[in-house]
């Protein structure tokens, strides 16, 4: 595979995962976030788009009381 100009290979941005987790699909959860991190290690995903996800749905929760099972299944 080649690497874009730059040098970084592409992260996901947090859509796909968040709507694969609104979708409760744990294994295209699973997929993208190894996907990820075979293609960027384990900093880059976590930073670009897992904590963002998990700090989304954990707000969501707090103004809303419902959708917790999409946090759980994102962190």
């Amino acid at each position: 595979m080649a690497v874009p100009a730059g040098g970084h290979e592409h992260t996901p941005t947090p859509q796909g995962p968040a709507r694969a987790a609104m979708r409760m699909d744990p294994d295209l959860v699973d997929h993208l976030l190894q996907t990820a991190v075979e293609r960027n290690g384990t900093v880059a995903p976590g930073r670009t788009w897992r904590c963002p996800c998990c700090t989304a749905w954990g707000r969501r929760w707090e103004a809303t009381q419902r959708y917790v099972e999409v946090e759980h299944l994102l962190s």
